[in-house]
């Protein structure tokens, strides 16, 4: 997508007030084509084996379809850990390199704050418009306590620390 029509989405965006960001619809139009943005799933905490299920199957649905990407928009709650969604990016970043998926295909998004933890699995076919976060707290609503862990786990049953750490080294430093 070129800069004008981001301009052009942006512009309406603003022009009605953040309507369209805030509707209640799980797919979300995109207004230069027939490509929406589909709520895959939604979930609070659970545990690990749990979110590594949910995220095998968005993964098996990207694969399915070349050229689409995923969309990972996580809420901290009303009651959020100090660095909790970061904790939560380096899970996901640890289960994308356990299972070998393809990371330039899934884009992590801190979306803001909600009553509780929510985190949203969008699938967006090639050429689709990316969801927009839709978060319902400011941060002045927002109790912050402890730290979180490192990361939260998003595979079961094994030390996945080490992935972590080879991960970091892999990484370019600033």
């Amino acid at each position: 997508m070129n800069f004008f029509a981001r301009l052009v989405i942006v512009v309406t965006l603003v022009a009605f007030g953040g309507a369209a960001i805030g509707q209640t619809s799980t797919r979300l139009a995109n207004p230069l084509g027939p490509a929406p943005a589909e709520l895959f799933d939604e979930f609070g905490q659970l545990g690990s084996e749990d979110r590594s299920a949910r995220f095998d199957n968005l993964f098996y649905k990207l694969s399915q379809e070349p050229g689409s990407t995923g969309y990972v928009l996580l809420y901290c709650g009303k009651k959020c850990s100090y660095g909790e969604i970061a904790a939560h990016f380096r899970g996901i970043e640890i289960k994308t390199a356990v299972v070998k998926f393809d990371r330039s295909r899934l884009i992590l998004l801190d979306a803001g704050f909600r009553a509780s933890f929510v985190t949203e699995l969008w699938f967006v076919p090639k050429g689709g418009c990316p969801p927009a976060p839709r978060a319902t707290l400011n941060i002045q609503s927002v109790v912050f306590t402890r730290l979180a862990r490192q990361f939260e786990s998003y595979e079961c049953c094994d030390d996945y620390g080490p992935v972590w750490n080879s991960l970091k080294l892999k990484r370019p430093r600033k």
